[in-house]
Formats: structure tokens, C-alpha cells, sequence
């Protein structure tokens, strides 16, 4: 209902009848309890607002639906292993759908020329995308299970020191990213300022050099960190026996 309401008064707003109703559903949102069943329709009304060029008024929507995820999905115990396995590498995810791709393959590609094989990136969308791999033999594309929980514990078997939102509000994933699959969880604020947004733990522009300097000071930093010798690998084999 909520979604409805905020998509019907998009589309009848162009008139200007309906001037302070937007203000009023975000008042409305703010001061109620967010459930479960309506934490999507704050990301729908987000999405339009920021397509239709609202973009003050679709941040605020999208903030409220981060902070609603935030507090309603993340799970009582943690997702990841408590110690990092074995790896040289830096791992990196990325959440990504259709209208990202090609975005994430240039991100891939900043990754690649600054990180070379010190980085392992793998990709993940909610279906298969044409032309999203990248000319990147460490790129490891999967699709995940529709099901929140069940795409946060895949994700978290790989043992991730960074996941990187690239779909923002375009997509439904904000309830998988609030069970923490990762051991952070980064993203990229197209159209704005790299302002701290709720549930990531660091907030980017799009502008990629940022981001990879980052991830480069990641890497640097976990040559002098201590691990297990185990492999995420093994130990998500020996969890699921």
C-alpha cells in the first residue's frame, strides 16, 4: 500500500496537486514501526523518486529503508567464520544486477589493473547477466537464491574480507547485506555525495579511485595479519558434514 500510494502520487505530481504528500508519507514512515512486509515498498518509493529526479527526497526514502533493514534482518549470531581463513589474496564481492553491469565491469576492471592477482573478485546477481564477465580470469560470476538468508550463508562460506553494494536501491538486497555476509560491507552512491549511508560500513562516489585505493590499503594491511591455515573452502566442507 505504501509503494502505491507513492507511486501513484509520482505519477499525478507533475500537476503539482500533490505537493506536500511525498513530505507526509516520509513523516508517516519515520514515525511508524517498518515491517518486514513493507521495508521493499520505502525502496520502491526511493527508486521512483531518484528516477524521476527527486533525488533529496529519494535518499531520505532510501535511508529509512536501510535503517528499516538494518534493524529487522541482521541476525542474532554473526554470519561469518570468527577467524579469517587462509588466502593471500584480498577477496572481494560484488552485488550487482542488470542495470549495473556494465558499471561492474569497469569497477572489475579498476580492481584488476591496480590489484592484479592480489584480489579475487566473484560476482553476484540475482540472474545471469549478458556480457558481465569481464576479460578477468580471477572473475568468478555466480546467481544467488532468491531467499535472504540462503544467499547471506553462500556468501558468507567464501569468507569475503569486502562486499561491495554496486546495485544500491535498484534491487532488493538490503535484507541479505543486514545479515552481514562479509566481514565488511562497502558501497558505491551513484548521483550524490559519498555520504555514510545506514547498515554499509563505508560509503563511496562512483568515481572508482577511491574505492580501489581502499581496497589496495585492505590488501596491504592483510600481509601482516595473522590467519588459519585453513582454507574457507574446508571449512565450509566441514561445516556442512
Amino acid at each position: 500500500l505504501l509503494a502505491a500510494v507513492g507511486l501513484a502520487v509520482l505519477a499525478g505530481d507533475r500537476s503539482a496537486r500533490y505537493p506536500a504528500t511525498i513530505a507526509n508519507l516520509l513523516g508517516a514512515v519515520e514515525c511508524a514501526p517498518v515491517t518486514a512486509a513493507t521495508d521493499d515498498a520505502l525502496r520502491v518509493v526511493a527508486l521512483s523518486l531518484l528516477r524521476a529526479g527527486r533525488h533529496a527526497e529519494g535518499a531520505k526514502f532510501a535511508r529509512r529503508y536501510l535503517q528499516s533493514c538494518e534493524a529487522l534482518h541482521r541476525p542474532a549470531m554473526p554470519s561469518t567464520w570468527p577467524v579469517r581463513t587462509a588466502g593471500a589474496s584480498l577477496r572481494v564481492g560484488l552485488i550487482a544486477n542488470a542495470a549495473q553491469a556494465s558499471l561492474t565491469n569497469r569497477l572489475v576492471d579498476a580492481i584488476r589493473q591496480r590489484l592484479g592477482d592480489q584480489c579475487q573478485c566473484t560476482v553476484f546477481v540475482d540472474a545471469p547477466i549478458d556480457g558481465a564477465q569481464p576479460a578477468a580470469p580471477v572473475l568468478d560470476a555466480r546467481v544467488m537464491p532468491a531467499d535472504a538468508d540462503a544467499a547471506a550463508r553462500g556468501i558468507a562460506m567464501l569468507d569475503l574480507d569486502v562486499l561491495i553494494d554496486v546495485a544500491g536501491v535498484e534491487a532488493p538486497y538490503a535484507p541479505m547485506l543486514a545479515r552481514r555476509p562479509a566481514r565488511e560491507l562497502w558501497t558505491i552512491r551513484q548521483g550524490g555525495s559519498a555520504t555514510a549511508l545506514p547498515l554499509y560500513d563505508r560509503t563511496f562516489d562512483a568515481t572508482f579511485e577511491p574505492l580501489v585505493d581502499a581496497l589496495a590499503d585492505r590488501q596491504v594491511a592483510l600481509q601482516g595479519s595473522h590467519a588459519t591455515h585453513i582454507s574457507a573452502a574446508t571449512l565450509a566442507a566441514l561445516w556442512e558434514e
